[in-house]
């Protein structure tokens, strides 16, 4: 699965128990890159390397998205 956000463009291979980000040199992502994780932690750690890729209602409001 491909995931384009306007600063990233993201690769992603899932399996019926995991996820792997793919195809990223960035040092913030050294740890994530090419590991079998699940959906929650891989999305937690993008979060903690601030990629969220789980909004809320909040962070549309924020970001002036109706």
């Amino acid at each position: 699965m491909d995931i384009n956000t306007k600063r990233l463009s993201l690769k992603f291979k899932i399996g019926p128990t995991y996820i792997i980000l793919l195809d990223r040199n960035e040092p913030e992502f050294a740890h994530l890159v090419n590991k079998k994780l699940s959906p929650g932690k891989l999305f937690k750690d993008l979060y903690n390397c601030g990629v969220n890729l789980l909004p809320v209602e909040e962070d549309a409001i924020s970001a002036n998205i109706v």
